[in-house]
């Protein structure tokens, strides 16, 4: 098959300058390695291909496969070394699963379809490390006879020390979830029954969305962050009846995606020292939709005119697009959708290539850019220098060569003693 034959292979993606909406263009990441990753092992034996999710530090991608053993989608864990990923076991009772985070330490948590007594159905959390299970309780087993660890919860994010957020089901709504240790614990809401945590950072700050009901008595999200026991709600995007948040950090920066007014398709937001501000799409775009964030504040995901055939991965600095995929010297993909991002710069994507019709996983790794060359055209010279000006005094984003969050003087030196290399 196609896939089997670029599966291993490492290609160079060039990115010499993006472009955001209504502006000049967005320098980027000069050079990336591609490797496809999408061969994934199933238990018997047999190849299949793979929806990625997340990466961590070290390069390990947790994501969902197809067709092992029967099963519509199984997780499955990749190294960063290895050839090909393999699928995880599920646990017995457990007949669906999706992975949703994987931390540094090789924790994978997510949430899957699993049989209860009495040939129940339900939707439980899980988390998985080093070969080993840990089903994930719900709100009050004990009060729930006819579900073995008590009714319906969903996992979807968790930080270094292990704690884990998502959402635990109740008689009276969805409640904000946090796992420690393996024992629950359910964010105090004031201000409605539901809530559902999708983000974590490594300090422990919780994100996520909730309903309320507006001045116009409309039900509409907000967005909400929890930390040392104190529920803050940080409102949303002007307008906005829908939010999911995918991402926070430790510098407070947390990135969401919205439905504003009637409008069906998501656009992509960023909160950053109390503002929400939009995430630009490239001309021709309509949706985009943000997947993840890294401690530097750099964020990724795609961009689409509606429809996932025309979907393109994406990265943000500082509110700045750059369209990964345009500049591939190797398969360039068709369709295409950044889903993470690492502290390292790498970014877990899928896509689909020239003659193949399945979507394939493959690492972006960044390689180091000539220093000084703030436009990434292999000389550092005048044009280096103007962008500097340019940028004088900005936050981050491409002419901070230093990255001390401002471009200034220091920048300057670095083109300056790199002068005509």
């Amino acid at each position: 098959m196609a896939q089997r034959k670029l599966a291993g292979f490492a290609y160079s993606v060039v990115l010499g300058t993006g472009m955001f909406f209504c502006a000049e263009p967005v320098l980027g990441q000069c050079r990336y390695e591609l490797t496809l990753t999408s061969q994934i092992e199933c238990s018997d034996g047999s190849m299949t291909t793979s929806d990625p999710w997340d990466i961590n530090n070290s390069s390990q991608v947790c994501g969902r496969v197809y067709g092992c053993g029967g099963s519509d989608y199984a997780p499955y864990f990749w190294d960063g070394g290895q050839d090909t990923g393999m699928q995880i076991d599920m646990p017995d009772e457990f007949y669906k699963f999706w992975p949703t985070s994987i931390n540094n330490n090789g924790l994978i948590v997510g949430s899957g379809y699993k049989t209860e007594q009495e040939g129940n159905i339900s939707h439980h959390a899980a988390a998985w490390q080093n070969g080993t299970w840990t089903i994930l309780p719900g709100i009050s087993p004990q009060n729930y006879p006819d579900y073995d660890y008590g009714p319906p919860c969903w996992a979807v994010a968790c930080n270094d020390a292990g704690t884990i957020v998502g959402g635990v089901a109740a008689e009276d709504g969805m409640y904000a979830g946090i796992w420690q240790s393996g024992n629950l614990s359910v964010i105090p809401q004031t201000h409605s029954i539901n809530a559902f945590a999708t983000a974590i950072s490594e300090s422990g700050t919780v994100a996520g969305s909730f309903y309320l009901t507006d001045e116009k008595g409309r039900l509409v999200d907000h967005v909400f962050i929890y930390k040392d026991g104190v529920f803050t709600d940080i409102g949303a995007p002007e307008n906005a009846t829908s939010v999911g948040v995918t991402g926070i950090n430790d510098a407070l920066m947390i990135v969401l995606n919205a439905e504003i007014g009637n409008q069906p398709l998501w656009r992509s937001y960023v909160w950053k020292a109390g503002k929400f501000s939009q995430l630009e799409l490239p001309k021709g775009m309509q949706r985009s939709v943000v997947q993840g964030l890294n401690a530097s504040g750099t964020a990724v995901g795609y961009c689409d005119n509606g429809s996932s055939v025309s979907s393109k991965a994406v990265r943000w600095d500082n509110q700045q697009i750059v369209m990964l995929d345009q500049f591939v010297s190797g398969p360039v993909p068709i369709r295409s959708a950044a889903q993470a991002i690492n502290d390292q710069g790498q970014i877990v994507s899928y896509g689909t290539f020239e003659n193949e019709t399945t979507w394939l996983t493959y690492i972006l790794t960044p390689e180091a850019a000539t220093s000084g060359d703030v436009n990434c055209d292999a000389h550092v010279d005048v044009n280096d220098l103007t962008e500097i000006i340019l940028n004088w005094g900005v936050s981050g984003g491409p002419a901070d060569l230093n990255f001390d969050q401002v471009v200034d003087s220091g920048d300057l030196e670095q083109v300056l003693m790199n002068w005509s290399k």
